[in-house]
């Protein structure tokens, strides 16, 4: 029976067929790319650097639980500081040094060595390094003193390359920073989605954010803290076990499989 069809009638429908697999093919590729991409209302034609709003960085307050590293040290004839390593030094002078770690106690001091118990909490680390040299030059003539986070470390958890506590060297870290260096999201996280959880005076706070916006830089929660908790939830389906980003694909895929066989009939019989 199908031989009986004329020729013409073949010619027009595989075009049609041909015009359909193409459009199939490019939507399925529309829509994956609106699922991966960030920041989609930033403009694809921007030939030339923008300006756009992002929120002013402040730098995190030390609280109970932090660890910081505290170093001292001073050229100075005297004993290290806190009893540990450099002796006397050739020309008279010792290396005084200081460099371990402490946690900063429930009540928010830490005890040090030389300058005792401090109170770091609520302090930048550049306002308790300034804190920790006044005490120190009570001791020593012009100290060096450095203080930084030993355990500067954010959790990203959820559909991410590499889920997992994330330790930053660097304490100016974005939420964005934090995804990038668990390896990016998969292909199944949501996006438009991304859940921030922040221990702030003993209670959870929540914040929602959609990457898939550039007012992601306006937050001011944009920039993380320590113990900061990042999760990117699943999509549905990933929840559902599929193997397609959605069931929109999946048809899509099933018309494309039907209509090459219509291409492939064509092609055999629409020339005789």
């Amino acid at each position: 029976m199908i031989g009986c069809i004329k020729a013409p009638y073949f010619k027009g429908l595989g075009q049609c067929i041909l015009i359909a697999m193409i459009s199939a093919v490019f939507l399925t590729g529309c829509t994956a790319n609106r699922k991966v991409t960030y920041f989609q209302d930033v403009s694809p034609q921007i030939q030339q650097a923008t300006e756009g709003n992002r929120q002013a960085y402040a730098d995190p307050k030390l609280k109970p639980n932090d660890m910081v590293t505290v170093s001292i040290q001073t050229l100075e004839p005297a004993s290290p500081i806190g009893g540990s390593g450099g002796g006397a030094q050739s020309g008279g002078a010792a290396a005084a040094a200081a460099g371990n770690s402490y946690m900063i106690a429930a009540d928010g001091t830490a005890e040090l060595p030389l300058v005792g118990n401090t109170k770091l909490a609520g302090l930048t680390t550049s306002e308790a390094k300034e804190l920790v040299k006044r005490k120190a030059q009570q001791y020593f003539k012009d100290p060096v003193v450095n203080v930084k986070y030993a355990n500067f470390t954010v959790m990203v958890m959820g559909e991410v390359g590499k889920p997992g506590p994330v330790t930053v060297l660097n304490e100016k870290v974005s939420i964005v920073d934090a995804i990038g260096m668990a390896s990016d999201m998969t292909p199944y996280g949501k996006r438009e989605n991304v859940l921030l959880v922040r221990e702030e005076n003993g209670k959870n706070v929540y914040v929602r954010f959609d990457l898939n916006s550039s007012k992601t830089f306006e937050s001011p929660y944009f920039y993380l803290k320590s113990g900061d908790i990042v999760y990117v939830e699943p999509n549905n389906v990933k929840k559902r076990g599929a193997t397609v980003d959605t069931s929109r694909e999946r048809f899509i895929g099933y018309a494309v499989s039907a209509l090459s066989l219509l291409l492939s009939i064509y092609a055999i019989f629409g020339r005789k």
